[in-house]
């Protein structure tokens, strides 16, 4: 391999590459970062045996070939150029002689033919929009489990509903599901996305809309549409694949409620000032937050710890019924985090029965304003077990 190239670039790359490589790596390749000519153009690949993360970049390519290098060493080498244009090309069995305006380095390396392949996803499933399933990934991540012996829980749920992408998560206590409002064709498959290759996606995809490649449709190739065991995330410049979580989902829509006895539409910010208050005395105990819906349009949030005080708020409402229930404070708080809209509403039916959060989107001007539900988003959280 004999190329040209902005070393900025090539650090870049290698750095997003090396995300995939595991800290404690079985195999001395697994340690490496793989760097190959592609369709013109360089490609940079790191793995972890379950999840790969290529990244491309724009390169002039006298020679075509590959190499294996350490990404961390080969980092350090390409910041001493100060972002100007390098000459890379081989030296010795299998390292890299790297140079520009009379400096150079060489980098020893290993045989490239024994990196493990990635693996191959012929089959095109679907087209997203970038910024449409990163909202989607922000609020079902949080809900996903982060260990435990149930594996599957460490996974995002992608299937189709009612002819629309859905995605879900969940630990046990909590549950997240979006409906994207996405299409997608009738044999697209239903996959668990490990938890970990998700977060990775979600730091690659665009936050805004004026951002590059915002408009870019993230293309999602699997090895086999019926029953697929590998997905590909492609991205402009880069391309997440990773190895599935195989099983079957737990059937989320049993759990989420589907009726109510009493309701509270409150401002987002006022109910997060008011737990992050109330969190000073819950993260004493058990992070109990009590909310005490009416009388009359208000909630009342509440904490207390056993010889140490009480906390009590009372918040601007708009409720129908009266009621009691509890959560978990960090919990409701990583909700309202991540939720996104001026206002929240919270269903409920018991004190025991699991309580359900929606978004708000307030509609129309000062005189004439209503808060209406976006039910394509829902938040399921299981309730605490406390004496009134």
């Amino acid at each position: 391999m004999k190329i040209r190239i902005l070393a900025e670039n090539l650090a870049a790359a290698v750095t997003e590459a090396a995300r995939a490589i595991a800290k404690r790596s079985s195999l001395p390749q697994g340690d490496c970062v793989l760097l190959e000519t592609v369709g013109g153009r360089l490609r940079v690949t790191g793995t972890d045996l379950e999840t790969a993360i290529s990244v491309y970049s724009g390169a002039q390519i006298e020679t075509e070939g590959k190499a294996l290098v350490k990404p961390g060493m080969l980092a350090r080498m390409l910041a001493t150029f100060d972002g100007s244009a390098i000459s890379i090309e081989p030296d010795g069995k299998h390292g890299l002689a790297l140079s520009s305006d009379g400096r150079s380095f060489k980098l020893a390396g290993l045989d490239p033919e024994d990196y493990p392949p990635t693996p191959e996803t012929p089959d095109h499933v679907a087209d997203i929009d970038p910024l449409s399933l990163r909202r989607a990934l922000v609020r079902v991540l949080d809900c996903v489990s982060t260990d435990g012996p149930r594996i599957m829980l460490q996974a995002v749920n992608f299937a189709m509903h009612n002819g629309t992408l859905t995605l879900a998560g969940a630990d046990g206590f909590r549950l997240g599901v979006v409906d994207t409002g996405l299409t997608v064709g009738p044999s697209f498959p239903e996959m668990n996305v490990p938890a970990k290759t998700c977060q990775e996606l979600l730091r690659l995809l665009p936050k805004k809309a004026k951002d590059a490649n915002a408009s870019d449709s993230v293309q999602l190739y699997a090895d086999a549409t019926a029953n697929p065991s590998k997905l590909r995330f492609n991205l402009k410049r880069q391309e997440v694949t990773t190895m599935l979580v195989q099983g079957t989902f737990p059937n989320y829509d049993q759990l989420i409620p589907t009726t109510c006895d009493t309701s509270v539409k409150v401002d987002t910010k006022a109910l997060r000032r008011e737990l992050r208050a109330a969190s000073v005395l819950a993260s004493q105990g058990l992070g109990i937050v009590r909310f005490i819906i009416g009388p009359g349009n208000t909630l009342t949030v509440a904490a207390r710890a056993e010889e140490e005080g009480e906390f009590e708020a009372t918040i601007p409402a708009e409720t129908e019924g009266e009621g009691k229930i509890a959560f978990n404070c960090v919990s409701v708080d990583s909700f309202l985090k991540t939720v996104g809209t001026e206002a929240v509403e919270l269903r409920m039916t018991t004190q025991t029965a699991p309580g359900l959060f929606l978004p708000i989107n307030r509609i129309g001007g000062n005189d004439s304003e209503v808060w209406r539900a976006d039910e394509s988003y829902k938040w399921v959280c299981m309730p605490m077990f406390v004496q009134w």
